[in-house]
Order: structure tokens, then C-alpha cells, then sequence
């Protein structure tokens, strides 16, 4: 059905993307993050005329908004953001349906969403002097990976994983404090419930691996998380109560979509294979992640599948590294290694296209009457 349609609007989402990697590949740009974020906005244009089918979290999205955009704050307040898990999910849907314009929401959350991923890219490449080719590599693998339905049909759960991948990769790359992303950790939970789960993982290990020595500052951490329960312990609680329910009532399953995750896990195992030796901060909590949502698979899908696509944001540093080594040896033109990988983005890519989520992408529908 809307094979046409379906057909223009994948054809155009492949085009910007090929033309991206090749400008990145060949070096034909004065600013990487001029060129992404141009690429950024171009992705948001392609979310605002998104047409979302009636089985997309989207369409149902969109009735929310008709129905919020009848109420005042005081009542949205009152009746929704005091009873909800993640009420500022609801004050994000209630601010676009008072402006009135709905596709403005799937628009802005791209553009957010994005700019905090591509920040790692850019971030990383500049600061690690990284080759332009394992750059556009890296970029291919990720927009490969068909999570940009996610992104602009989901709407919350990219957008709280994006906001957390950033913070993590500050933390570990770029030694910020973590105290300086308690606001952005609080607003990432509150905007999905998922993001209490890997906030958890991530205290765990920061007290664990971090900052097991220091015992007046584990002290003030812990002072400082008893203090962000007690404020938002009800929302925490919600959370966590929504997750079991996931894990207990969900039904849903897309074999094209589980296959094409067992992909990405399989690529992703072959680039971390390849840093047995290394012990980076970042490499370690990766690994947890990474084994985490392998774990989950015989839980809910949902949440295996959007584990898997945030392990693939905290990859970008280290498939970053894995191109680098590749693209600056003598051997570059004989690597099998960037073949398989680079091969399996393309794998990726084919599913995600014909049979994945992405598939579903279309900017238009003809009046066939």
C-alpha cells in the first residue's frame, strides 16, 4: 500500500544521506558541524511532512495533541502532568498543540534529537583530529541503523536517550561533572520512563568503577540522589511501575525489525572485538549497556529495540576509532574488516528501507478515488 509514496519518500531520505556521506568522505566542507547541521534541518523538514500511518505512535500522538489543544495549563496541570510518569512529555505535547501547527513537533524533535548526536560526531572528530572517511563511515552506520522513524514517530524515547548520550559522552570524553547533567538526567526521566532504567545502570557503575575511592564525594552523590527522590520520587516510582507493565503486557514483535537489531548487535560486537584491550570509561559502561540489551530480548521488544539503537549512540566514539585505525593504515584498500562492517550498514540499510520501520516513511498520500 502507498508504494508510490513510500518509494519517493525513502528515495529522497537515501539521497540527502548519500550526498551527506559523500561531501564527508571526500572532504568537500569547511565545517563538519555546518554540514550536519544543515543535514539536520533537512531531516526536520522531512519529519514535518511525515504522514504517519494509523498504526504509528505518531497518529496517536497527533489525536493527544486535538485533545490538549482544548485545555488550559491550569487543567493540563491539574488533571495530567500531577498523574503522569513523564510529565514533561505531556507539558512538550500540550506546547505544540496550543500553537496549533502538529507537524511543528515531529520537526523540532528531529532537530533536537540529531543535534545531540551529531554533537558526539562532530565533537569527537574534531577533538580527535579523526580521518574524514572514518567520519562519513561512522555517519553511514548510524543513519543506516533506521531509527529516524523513532525519532519522528516515538517522539519521547529518542529524544530522552539522545539528552542522555550526550551527557555521557561529556562526562567521559570531555571530563565534565556529573553533577553538571543532574537538570538533563531529570528532564530525560521525566520525558520517557526508559530512561530511569539506564540512569540507574549508570549511578551504579559511577560509584562502582568511577569513584569507588572517594568516599566524601560518593557521600554528597548519594546526599544529592536522596534529595532528587524525594522531589520526584512519585514520577520515579510511576516510572519504574510503567516499565513492568512493558515488560509484562507487551505483544508487540516485527521479525524485519528483530532481525535487523541481531545486525546491528552482530556489527556492533565485530567493532568491540577489536578493543579487547581496552579499558576507557566509556568502553566499560558500553559494555554493560551492550550486554543489557541482549539480555531484555525475551522481555518487551520495545525496550530491546531502543536499548540497542541508544548502545549504538554510545558506540560512535568507539566506531569512530574502529574506522580510524582502518582508514590510516597502509592496508585501507585490502581491509576485510571495513568491507564486513561497512557491508552490513548497507544490510541495514536495505531492511530498514523495504521491511523495517523506516519503510513506512511517506510525505504525501494521492487521492486514489
Amino acid at each position: 500500500m502507498y508504494l508510490f509514496e513510500r518509494t519517493f519518500a525513502l528515495s529522497i531520505f537515501c539521497l540527502c544521506m548519500l550526498i551527506v556521506f559523500i561531501i564527508i568522505y571526500n572532504g568537500h566542507f569547511k565545517s563538519l558541524k555546518k554540514v550536519l547541521l544543515i543535514y539536520t534541518f533537512v531531516l526536520g523538514i522531512m519529519a514535518f511532512f511525515f504522514v504517519p500511518p494509523k498504526g504509528a505512535d505518531l497518529f496517536r500522538i497527533f489525536r493527544i495533541l486535538d485533545s490538549y489543544g482544548e485545555k488550559s495549563f491550569g487543567i493540563i496541570m491539574n488533571k495530567y502532568v500531577s498523574t503522569k510518569s513523564t510529565p514533561l512529555a505531556t507539558l512538550y505535547y500540550w506546547f505544540f498543540a496550543k500553537i496549533n501547527i502538529k507537524n511543528l513537533l515531529p520537526f523540532f524533535n528531529t532537530i533536537v534529537v540529531y543535534v545531540n548526536i551529531f554533537y558526539i560526531l562532530s565533537d569527537y572528530t574534531e577533538k580527535k583530529k579523526i580521518d574524514k572517511r572514518a567520519t562519513a563511515l561512522t555517519f553511514f552506520l548510524i543513519m543506516s541503523s533506521g531509527f529516524f522513524m523513532e525519532v519522528i514517530s516515538g517522539i519521547r524515547t529518542m529524544l530522552a536517550f539522545s539528552i542522555l548520550a550526550r551527557c555521557f559522552y561529556d562526562e567521559i570524553y570531555n571530563d565534565k561533572k556529573i553533577i553538571k547533567n543532574i537538570f538533563y538526567y531529570i528532564i530525560s526521566f521525566l520525558i520517557h520512563s526508559s530512561a530511569v532504567g539506564i540512569l540507574l545502570f549508570r549511578f551504579i557503575y559511577f560509584f562502582i568503577f568511577e569513584n569507588k575511592n572517594n568516599i566524601l564525594k560518593n557521600t554528597f552523590y548519594i546526599f544529592l540522589l536522596l534529595i532528587v527522590y524525594y522531589v520526584f520520587n512519585s514520577y520515579i516510582l510511576n516510572s519504574f511501575d510503567k516499565l513492568e507493565a512493558y515488560a509484562q503486557n507487551g505483544d508487540y514483535f516485527w521479525i524485519w525489525e528483530f532481525i535487523k537489531i541481531t545486525i546491528m548487535i552482530f556489527t556492533q560486537y565485530i567493532i568491540l572485538s577489536k578493543f579487547k584491550k581496552r579499558r576507557e570509561r566509556f568502553f566499560n559502561y558500553l559494555l554493560i549497556i551492550f550486554t543489557i540489551s541482549i539480555m531484555i530480548i525475551s522481555g518487551e521488544f520495545n525496550i530491546y529495540l531502543r536499548f540497542n539503537y541508544f548502545s549504538l549512540l554510545l558506540m560512535i566514539p568507539i566506531i569512530l576509532d574502529y574506522y580510524q585505525t582502518r582508514v590510516t593504515s597502509n592496508t585501507y584498500s585490502k581491509s576485510k574488516n571495513i568491507s564486513i562492517v561497512f557491508i552490513l550498514s548497507i544490510v541495514l540499510l536495505f531492511i530498514s528501507c523495504s521491511r523495517g520501520n523506516l519503510s513506512s516513511l511517506k510525505f504525501f498520500i494521492f487521492n486514489r478515488e
